[in-house]
């Protein structure tokens, strides 16, 4: 692989790994909060952040970035 290309990848994979990590912050208080007070609101909002993750999920596989996923991204 040429270095333009590694470059690239690297920054892809960046991005991803920030998506993760963005996706954790929302995703703990949204499961706390379901935990709490099981609403059709608080269903909703861990609903939200189940379909970023299996976006991600799928974006991340697709660039061969498999390391990110590895980070502590909740199952839900």
């Amino acid at each position: 692989m040429c270095a333009s290309s590694q470059a690239a990848l690297h920054d892809v994979c960046k991005r991803l790994l920030d998506e993760t990590m963005a996706l954790e912050r929302d995703a703990k208080p949204a499961l706390e909060t379901l935990a709490d007070n099981v609403s059709s609101g608080s269903l909703e909002r861990v609903r939200r952040v189940k379909g970023r993750m299996n976006s991600l999920t799928g974006r991340v596989a697709g660039r061969g970035c498999h390391h990110v996923l590895w980070a502590s991204t909740p199952v839900l």
